[in-house]
């Protein structure tokens, strides 16, 4: 015979097996499809949901409707600080350790400078050129990481100025830093403006 019960606990719940089980908790439902499964031996959540167009392995949803600004759908964070969320539209927020530029001021000329703003994953870059010579097919700023990627990420530029496109900007990337590098000699006492996305 299925028991047939309500569980009502007040206080704390311990759910505990003897030993490690792929199958060590199920929230199944009426026919017995697992929404919710817990695999204690390899550390993951599950859903044994059928595939389908349709089929939906999990489903996050709010009893109420979220529509003040900075309201978040889920966050992930790491021993309390956040890394990545998702707010009420759907807008993907993430979150890093801070930044470091540094400018070439051999190539980018005297006094240039570099700064950045943003995540690991996406921000700004601004560049303003110095005086004196400034080189073509060079590095012109180096922006360090807030933390390592895991292997060499895909990073992606984008001219957010007027004057960014001219200088043919592409970046050169490794786990920690991506170089930003003009194909195209920069003028002197100039700012150069990029947006960047970096995805492992």
């Amino acid at each position: 015979t299925t028991p047939s019960a309500t569980l009502d606990v007040q206080g704390n719940a311990l759910f505990k097996n003897v030993s490690d089980s792929t199958s060590a908790f199920k929230v199944q439902n009426a026919g017995g499809t697992t929404l919710l499964g817990i695999d204690t031996q390899n550390s993951r959540i599950f859903s044994e949901v059928a595939n389908g167009a349709s089929a939906v392995g999990f489903a996050f949803n709010t009893s109420n409707t979220y529509s003040t600004n900075g309201a978040k759908l889920v966050s992930f964070r790491n021993n309390g600080t956040e890394k990545f969320a998702i707010d009420k539209e759907g807008h993907i927020v993430t979150s890093s350790a801070a930044l470091s530029a540094v400018p070439n001021t051999t190539n980018a000329g005297t006094g240039a400078t570099c700064t950045v703003s943003g995540s690991d994953t996406a921000g700004t870059v601004t560049i303003t050129t110095g005086t004196g010579t400034l080189n073509a097919n060079t590095d012109y700023c180096t922006v360090t990481f807030g933390g390592a990627f895991g292997v060499t990420p895909r990073v992606v530029l984008n001219s957010a100025n007027q004057n960014a496109p001219v200088v043919r900007a592409y970046a050169t990337k490794s786990t920690t830093t991506f170089v930003i590098n003009f194909a195209t000699a920069g003028s002197v006492s100039t700012q150069y403006v990029f947006d960047y996305i970096a995805i492992q």
